[in-house]
This record gives structure tokens, sequence and C-alpha cells, in this order.
């Protein structure tokens, strides 16, 4: 019996590639679940943008650091959902335009703030997307910010008074 290597992947990435991978319909995509999908792009453009606006004010700092590089995968795992459907993946609208918080206990305020309402807009935008593939994918990317995302921000609003998270180092210190 061969010993099994060791799992060292994040699974929630693996995951997403999974689901982006689906067969496309050959009848392509109605349109509510491409304005589902714009919708969905959009958010995690503006919250990679909010991430990276915090980290570019305070430094590398949890758990921004890997939250912006979670919403990079979002969008890449969508940009997939495109690119399999022959479209053509909305460019960047947010890209240095969101101004950091005043101070960190905001940037946390804010950071669940907007990871809770985008669980409100997949619970709104899910009924109506018919594409399993984009279904997938969002369902992924919603389970992610209600166990992963909202939870890493609450960890640290639960710490009073607010101090300096630690600063991270390393290959996740520079968010691009």
């Amino acid at each position: 019996m061969r010993p099994s290597a060791p799992r060292h992947r994040n699974v929630s990435a693996a995951h997403l590639r999974a689901a982006a991978t689906i067969r496309a319909t050959p009848k392509g995509m109605d349109g509510e679940t491409r304005s589902a999908l714009d919708e969905a792009l959009e958010d995690a453009y503006r919250l990679r943008a909010n991430h990276r606006a915090v980290l570019q004010h305070f430094g590398s700092i949890a758990p921004f650091v890997n939250l912006a590089v979670a919403e990079s995968r979002h969008i890449e795992a969508l940009s997939r959902v495109y690119r399999r459907h022959g479209l053509v993946t909305p460019p960047d609208p947010w890209s240095g335009l969101v101004p950091p918080p005043p101070t960190l206990e905001a940037s946390y305020r804010r950071g669940l703030e907007r990871e809770r309402d985008r669980e409100v807009m997949y619970e709104r935008l899910l009924p109506s997307v018919t594409d399993p593939q984009v279904r997938a994918v969002m369902n992924l990317i919603c389970q992610a910010s209600r166990d992963r995302h909202q939870p890493a921000f609450q960890r640290f609003l639960q710490r009073r008074p607010p101090s300096r998270p630690r600063v991270r180092s390393g290959a996740y210190s520079t968010v691009s």
C-alpha cells in the first residue's frame, strides 16, 4: 500500500477551481444569470479594493492580507466562468478608488459589514441563477464569506480595546 501524500492545499481554492470548470451549457447564459454574475464580480472587485486600501494605509495586517488574496481567488473563479461561456471578463472598476477607513477598528467594522452585505446579495441573486456553474461558484463564495471572512473580522472586533494586530511578513506580505 502506497502512503498518501500530505495535503497542504487550500480547500476553498480547490473548490472554487472545481466549480468554475463545470461545463457550460451550449445554450449560453440567460440575462438574469449574466446580471448576477456581473454583480458578483463587481462585489469581489470592490472587496479586494477595500482590503488593499487598508493594507496600503495600515500595513500588512491580519486578516486583510489573507482576505485580499481570497478575493483575488474569487475574482479568478468568476473570470473562469466568463471565459467558459466565451464572454469577456469586465475590468476592475474599483482598483485604487476605495479610501481606507480612518482607524483599524473602522476597517474591521467596514469589512464585516461588507461581508454581511455580500451574503445578503447572494441570497437575493442565487434564486434567479439558472446556470449550474455560476450557481456553484456563487455558493462557494457565499459560504467562504459566511464561514471564514465574517468570523475573521468578528474575532478582531471582539478584542477590546482593538489592539494592533500582528504584522504579516513573507510570501503574503505583499498583495498585488
